[in-house]
């Protein structure tokens, strides 16, 4: 019984693993894509900025460092708010028994007397058998739709798109007026002579 109740356990363990990389996976390409989308359209923003005011290096510098720090914000911000309960497994167990409430606290329940340290000498083996392999039995019968949030994904590739084809668009409708912003942009800390706004036609 007692190897019975091993080989359950493994199993679970096996599942949840499989089902917390999944996620793991998934939130990590949502914060990536938010990333992205964020620092593009920061990227424009300050390539726009530079265009019309014309920076001194320092400011122009300041202004790219502020969308960098602005997008890890963002993201860091995401993450934070669903990986810490991702990574953990204990905490795992929770948000997978919050997003199927038919587990009833049966996942819980068998790693909590599995991981005791006195629960094989307080209960039977018979016991600890029949909930790690209820457990087990259940988790495998989990789909990994309700624990991921395929709309979320989704929703993070359009924004990534988005700010793909907002950038292209810009560039492409500026001409050159963004793309000397862009290399004054792309060497923030070197001084620049601003270009003459006055031009004299010389008629024979």
């Amino acid at each position: 019984m007692e190897l019975a109740s091993e080989k359950a356990f493994a199993e679970l363990e096996g599942r949840l693993s499989a089902l917390r990389r999944r996620a793991l996976l998934v939130e990590g390409a949502v914060g990536l894509l938010r990333l992205s989308g964020v620092l593009l359209i920061g990227l424009l923003a300050w390539v726009i900025l530079e265009a019309l005011f014309y920076f001194s290096p320092f400011a122009r510098a300041a202004l790219g460092v502020g969308v960098v720090v602005a997008a890890l914000g963002c993201s860091a911000r995401t993450w934070s708010q669903t990986l810490p309960r991702l990574w953990h497994r204990h905490r795992f167990a929770l948000h997978l028994e919050q997003c199927c409430p038919h587990l009833a606290q049966r996942l819980i329940s068998a790693l909590e007397l599995w991981n005791g340290p006195h629960t094989r000498s307080l209960y039977s083996p018979d016991l600890l058998a029949a909930t790690v392999q209820s457990a087990a039995d259940e988790v495998a019968h989990v789909d990994s739709s309700h624990i991921v949030d395929g709309a979320r994904l989704r929703h993070s590739a359009l924004f990534a798109m988005s700010s793909l084809v907002a950038v292209t668009l810009g560039s492409a409708l500026s001409g050159d007026l963004l793309a000397s912003a862009l290399h004054r942009c792309a060497h923030p800390l070197t001084a620049f002579n601003r270009s003459a706004q006055t031009q004299i036609d010389l008629a024979v």
